[in-house]
């Protein structure tokens, strides 16, 4: 552990203060915190919460202890996973205690601890990504209370929640699919961490992990509203129509569905319109990984120019990806045709 330049504790006149832990109060930012976990064993949400604290200006420069009994927990600034205790007061984040009932708001899963530190510390961490967002175009955005608050649930639905879910022993195949599944490491536990640079390793690894997928947060939060509004005036339409989505941004799948649940419309978008310079695209718009709510029809997959235009029977196509999930063409027209074809076509 590094040596503390912090002047000893000096009592005051008044009589000395009661010592609580963790050992929070009057901190001096120029020292490094201190961060307890388990010495006994830990999971996920416990590395998890590790990466998440790296973008709070208090634990950037935190080192990490092993904690084996409660007295060590004086000598900490926050402690993760340990102790039976939570409180957000005293940076006490431990769910492992009778009769815990606490949930993320909004959420159908208990709280594990990287959800209660993100609830804690998630605008500040939220914040200090969108400053270093770029987006596509390489152009940095416009940060705003609402792209904060958007983007803080975006991160929790896409990330956090089925932490959450897995270490409270949900299944995510229950019909209907409950959570978004993870493959990757989340089943990385204390078992693999003999030390504590094990620990800043995978800390290291996972941190890569949040950057893109908090990246994706905050993209989904840039285009939330647009896409809502692209939603509801698609909605207003008769026929087939309502069932495109148009715009002229890529889109990803989880948005859409995220907006169709707060329109109560769950499953009506069968696919997204999108407008580039390289003209207009139809794509599938899929419920989970791989699988399309609605597939382009066979007799159109893998073709090309002429031969995709005698197929479908529009001029203007102009290539149908052989699995079935986009097609491009030369105007909205088109493309808005070949959309509403495809409804009807296996």
């Amino acid at each position: 552990m590094s040596k503390r330049i912090s002047k000893p504790h000096r009592p005051s006149k008044k009589g000395t203060k009661k010592t609580t832990y963790p050992r929070n109060e009057n901190k001096r930012f120029i020292e490094d915190s201190v961060i307890g976990v388990s010495g006994f064993g830990f999971e996920f949400d416990v590395i998890l919460s590790l990466t998440l604290l790296k973008n709070v200006s208090q634990f950037k420069r935190s080192s990490i202890k092993l904690l084996h009994s409660k007295e060590e927990m004086k000598e900490c600034d926050i402690v993760l996973g340990y102790g039976g205790q939570y409180d957000p007061s005293l940076n006490l984040f431990d769910y492992h205690q009778k009769g815990f009932n606490k949930k993320y708001p909004g959420s159908s899963y208990l709280m594990t601890c990287s959800s209660m530190v993100f609830l804690k510390f998630g605008k500040e961490i939220v914040h200090s990504c969108c400053l270093k967002y770029i987006d596509p175009k390489g152009n940095s955005i416009k940060v705003t209370d609402e792209i904060i608050r958007l983007a803080c649930k975006f991160y929790y639905l896409n990330r956090l929640e089925s932490i959450d879910a897995i270490l409270n022993g949900v299944l995510c195949y229950n019909s209907p699919t409950k959570y978004e599944p993870l493959t990757d490491g989340i089943y990385i536990t204390s078992d693999y961490c003999n030390s504590i640079d094990d620990i800043k390793l995978i800390v290291t690894n996972e941190y890569k992990t949040f950057n893109s997928t908090m990246n994706l947060a905050i993209e989904t939060a840039v285009l939330y509203h647009p896409v809502m509004r692209n939603a509801k005036s698609s909605l207003e339409k008769q026929g087939l129509d309502k069932r495109i989505l148009l715009f002229d941004k890529p889109v990803k799948s989880n948005l859409i569905i995220q907006v169709e649940k707060e329109l109560k419309c769950e499953g009506n978008f069968l696919f997204f319109i999108r407008h580039s310079p390289k003209g207009y695209f139809i794509f599938s718009i899929n419920e989970t990984q791989f699988v399309n709510r609605k597939s382009l029809p066979k007799s159109w997959r893998g073709k090309e120019n002429e031969e995709l235009e005698e197929a479908c029977g529009e001029k203007g196509a102009l290539f149908c990806h052989h699995s079935g999930f986009m097609l491009s063409c030369s105007s909205l027209s088109v493309a808005t045709k070949l959309a509403i074809k495809a409804m009807t076509e296996e």
